[in-house]
C-alpha cells in the first residue's frame, strides 16, 4: 500500500508540474517577445518591469523542474534510452544554452573538449538535464567576476564531464549530505538563488542508471569541481 501511495504521489506531481509548465512557457515566450521589441520600443521603466516578471517566471520554471525531478525520484528505477552520442556536442549545446545566464551574472563560461573522442552510450535527454543542473549550480553559486569551466576528458574505459567553478565552495561538514533530496549546503546564498535542493540527487540517479558515478571536490571560499564519469561501453 505504501509503495502504491508513493507511485500515486509521484504521478500526481508529474501531472501538476506539466500543467503548470505549459502556461508558464507561454508567459516566458510573451515576455521574450516584449524584450525583443516585438510590439514596439520600450522605455527603461517598461524594460525594468518586464525584467522583474521574467526573473520571477524563471524562478517558477526552476521550481517546476524540481517538482518533476522529485516525482521521477520516487520511481523505483530511472528508465534510459541510450544511443551513441558525442559528449562534446551534447555538452557544448548545453553550455551555449546557459551562456546568456552566465553573462548576466558577469561570469566567464568556458568549454573545452579533446578532438575525435568516440561516442558514448547515453540517454541524451537525461544527460542534458544532468549537465544543465551542474552548470546552473556553478553559475548560481559563483560570485560576479568568477569563472565556470566545463570540459570533457577521457580515461581508460570512461569519458568524463567536468564542471569546475570559482564559487563559494561547500563547507566540509556539509559535503556528506550533498546528494540528499531537499538538502542545500550553501544556506545563505541558496535562499537568494532558490530551488528545492533536488537537482543533485536526481542527477546522481540518472548517472547511476548509466552505470556511472558523480564525484566532487570542493574547498569553501575557493570553488567546486563536479565530475560525471560515464563508461564508454
Amino acid at each position: 500500500m505504501e509503495n502504491q501511495l508513493e507511485r500515486l504521489k509521484g504521478a500526481f506531481l508529474a501531472i501538476i508540474s506539466h500543467e503548470l509548465r505549459t502556461p508558464l512557457t507561454e508567459i516566458i515566450t510573451a515576455l521574450n517577445l516584449l524584450q525583443d521589441n516585438y510590439t514596439g520600443s520600450l522605455n527603461a521603466q517598461q524594460r525594468n518591469y518586464i525584467a522583474i516578471a521574467d526573473n520571477a517566471a524563471s524562478h517558477l520554471d526552476m521550481l517546476i523542474s524540481d517538482l518533476i525531478a522529485f516525482a521521477q525520484l520516487q520511481a523505483e528505477t530511472v528508465e534510459t534510452r541510450r544511443e551513441a552520442t558525442l559528449l562534446a556536442e551534447l555538452v557544448s549545446y548545453v553550455v551555449e544554452q546557459h551562456r546568456a545566464r552566465a553573462q548576466a551574472q558577469h561570469l566567464n563560461l568556458l568549454f573545452s573538449a579533446p578532438q575525435r573522442l568516440p561516442p558514448v552510450p547515453v540517454d541524451r535527454s537525461l544527460m542534458t538535464r544532468v549537465v544543465a543542473n551542474l552548470i546552473i549550480n556553478a553559475i548560481n553559486f559563483t560570485p560576479p567576476g568568477g569563472h565556470v569551466m566545463v570540459r570533457i576528458s577521457a580515461a581508460v574505459n570512461e569519458q568524463c564531464i567536468v564542471v569546475q567553478d570559482t564559487g563559494v565552495g561547500i563547507p566540509e561538514e556539509k559535503q556528506d549530505r550533498l546528494f540528499e533530496s531537499f538538502y542545500q549546503a550553501a544556506d545563505s546564498l541558496t535562499r537568494q538563488v532558490g530551488g528545492l535542493g533536488i537537482g543533485l540527487a536526481y542527477a546522481r540517479r540518472i548517472v547511476e542508471a548509466h552505470h556511472g558515478k558523480i564525484t566532487f571536490a570542493s574547498v569553501e571560499g575557493k570553488g567546486s569541481t563536479f565530475t560525471v564519469h560515464l563508461p564508454t561501453q
